[in-house]
């Protein structure tokens, strides 16, 4: 999957290589891995309407952000990567 990246960019992911002495792809899929995670945990929480549980006696309601269809969306793709369809 090619990728354009902005020149400071690629100038960055050169200069981090070069100083820890790394593969250009190695310091690509780390930083990537780490703004997939960091994306991922800022997504708001945004309170549905329904109660799906109670924990100490307060309600615990939906998610009715993007967090479900995000989750859904991996774990869908996840199967079909695993299982080729």
């Amino acid at each position: 999957m090619p990728v354009s990246l902005h020149r400071a960019d690629l100038v960055k992911i050169k200069a981090f290589a070069e100083v820890y002495n790394l593969p250009e792809s190695t310091v690509i899929a780390d930083l990537l891995a780490t703004s997939i995670k960091e994306a991922e945990s800022a997504m708001p929480y945004v309170q549905g309407a329904e109660v799906i549980r109670v924990e100490e006696g307060e309600p615990v309601y939906c998610d009715a952000g993007k967090t479900p269809a995000f989750v859904e969306a991996e774990q869908r793709i996840a199967k079909q990567m695993t299982t080729g369809d």
